[in-house]
């Protein structure tokens, strides 16, 4: 449908961002305020490399990833695994999340690419609340009462798989055919004021 949840992104992933501004972005469906491209990473020509970040933090801050890229002549793939944890510092705080990413473009002919996109995403995420005033001056790393009570935050999956194909029939016309489908689930309880 033209849009993506920022939260099934693995933002270690990315190698570019694209912004078109205004009604330009048209040529990517009905988004006449702008769009945002993300481009994943992609290894150079005829390399290969293997890569582990961990980040440790206050507050049980954790995060990990693992990625591998390969550029041949027929193949540049990439697969990326992603894990961060957060207590916070707050009550009803803490968040996990844990991204598998997979893509590559496949040639296979001077005419002929066949790209591929897999991404699995899972969310879990608690919501502290608001604040007055008096709360954050004598205790900031207190929630709304509220929030813990209902269990407010998120907690989503999704999955997304793109196939796209393109053919290079001169020098200056191609056809690209891409098919893009995604399921996802979803819960928000965000009603904490009433019952």
């Amino acid at each position: 449908d033209g849009t993506t949840s920022l939260n099934d992104i693995d933002f270690t992933s990315l190698g570019k961002t694209e912004i078109i501004k205004g009604s330009s972005a048209g040529l990517y469906g009905s988004s006449i305020g702008g769009v945002i491209n993300l481009f994943s990473k992609r290894a150079h020509y005829q390399e290969k490399d293997f890569n582990q970040y961990i980040t440790i933090g206050s507050f049980g801050l954790l995060t990990s990833t693992t990625n591998f890229r390969a550029g041949t002549d027929k193949v540049n793939f990439y697969a990326n695994y992603s894990y961060q944890n957060l207590d916070g510092f707050r009550l009803h705080s803490h968040s996990k999340k844990e991204f598998v990413t997979f893509g590559g473009d496949f040639f296979i002919s001077n005419v002929q690419t066949l790209s591929l996109l897999v991404n699995y995403a899972h969310v879990n995420d608690e919501f502290a609340g608001e604040l007055d005033s008096v709360d954050y001056k004598n205790n900031p790393t207190v929630s709304n009462p509220a929030y813990p009570l209902k269990n407010i935050g998120t907690k989503s999956k999704s999955f997304l798989l793109g196939v796209s194909h393109i053919y290079k029939i001169t020098s200056a016309l191609d056809n690209t055919t891409s098919i893009f489908m995604g399921q996802g689930q979803s819960e928000n309880p965000i009603e904490p004021f009433f019952n």
